[in-house]
């Protein structure tokens, strides 16, 4: 996505060679202080540091490679500047259509076809799927505590909803799973 490729470069620039394994939450938490003295917006400081909670919560999730997101120590600097978010551009949500089968592609899709927090998204299961009325009951959400999926309740009573599955997201969701859908063990985690 366009979005992505000026944070993915300073991730690049950053880090280099670096194996994702061996980065540290200093090392991460200098990264985005650097960005800050060099008078970014907030999104612009927060986006290569989602990208990169993001590679560690796959590697975690998919490959059981990595154990620990040093993400979760880092903290974006105060005073940031904020800017109104824009939706998706039709290309943008085009290259999410056309990416649904690779790695991660799902998961995007199911984010942009329901406005789901990554959270909520990674802690549905079957259950919360109701294929019938074409509606999915947001109940819970995983966070990240010391470095280990913990699935909570919502903060606030407003969070606790349902949403539409679109004929678009229902012809793409597996049409058998048990468990979590976002799973590396078949659903037990």
């Amino acid at each position: 996505l366009e979005g992505y490729k000026a944070p993915i470069k300073k991730i690049n620039d950053a880090f280099g060679e670096v194996r994702l394994k061996d980065l540290t939450p200093g090392m991460i938490q200098s990264f985005v202080n650097e960005l800050n003295t060099q008078g970014y917006t907030r999104s612009t400081v927060q986006r290569p540091l989602d990208i990169l909670r993001m590679m560690f919560d796959y590697q975690i999730v998919k490959s059981g490679r990595i154990s620990i997101n040093p993400c979760a120590a880092v903290s974006l600097p105060r005073g940031l500047k904020q800017e109104r978010r824009e939706l998706a551009s039709k290309s943008e949500v085009d290259i999410v259509k056309s990416s649904v089968n690779l790695d991660f592609g799902l998961f995007a899709f199911l984010l942009c076809y329901t406005g789901l927090r990554k959270g909520e998204a990674l802690a549905l299961t079957l259950s919360d799927f109701d294929f019938i009325n074409k509606v999915i009951t947001v109940n819970k959400s995983v966070s990240w505590q010391p470095n280990k999926p913990v699935i909570k309740v919502p903060k606030t009573a407003s969070s606790i909803r349902k949403i539409v599955i679109l004929d678009d997201l229902a012809a793409v969701l597996p049409k058998k799973w048990s468990g979590y859908l976002f799973s590396a063990n078949g659903g037990k985690t």
